[in-house]
């Protein structure tokens, strides 16, 4: 289990941050001050690539079995499924050109539909005490509409996903799965 020590920005105090799901990133709350704050981590097994999903914009190739538990579910666009971790994850368009970095840790494929933004939405995953997942999403920085089963998402709402939630950004609809 990777440990992590953390120095909170806004109170300063230093904080060690555990791995124990094996994510790349998750957020945690200050104790000191309440802040919250995204930590990332530099080791993660890679999962199992099964063909049909990908990660953070990528296939990676097999290596070890994924823990389903490491994982806050999956965007099914397509017929392909594209993990989300445990933490936050930003949502939004791949880049046209091959060689441009994705500004979203999961960036999908939209065929030229500029409709979705490059950052367009946050899904924040959590790992609830009783072992079910728990997804939450809301618009990112842009002026296109994110719906979730049909309502519109405003300003700052917040709206607790349920599995096969139909998801569209801009003109491209999307699933919700979460993780067996």
């Amino acid at each position: 289990m990777e440990v992590t020590r953390i120095k909170c920005p806004k109170c300063q105090a230093q904080l060690d941050v555990k791995n124990k799901l094996n994510v790349a990133q998750k957020v945690i709350k200050c104790p000191s001050c309440g802040a919250q704050i995204m930590v990332r981590f530099k080791q993660q097994a890679p999962p199992q690539d099964d063909g049909h999903t990908i990660y953070g914009g990528s296939v990676r190739q097999p290596q070890q079995p994924h823990s389903a538990m490491a994982l806050g579910g999956f965007l099914v666009l397509g017929g392909v499924r594209y993990a989300l971790n445990i933490g936050r994850n930003t949502i939004g368009r791949k880049p046209e050109d091959t060689n441009a970095p994705a500004k979203a840790t999961v960036a999908l494929p939209t065929n030229g539909d500029k409709t979705m933004s490059r950052l367009h939405a946050v899904i924040e995953t959590m790992k609830m005490p009783d072992g079910s997942i728990r997804a939450i999403i809301s618009n990112g920085e842009n002026k296109n509409p994110t719906f979730v089963a049909g309502v519109l998402l405003n300003g700052a709402d917040k709206l607790i996903l349920k599995n096969g939630a139909e998801i569209r950004m801009g003109g491209v609809t999307m699933r919700y799965e979460i993780p067996v």
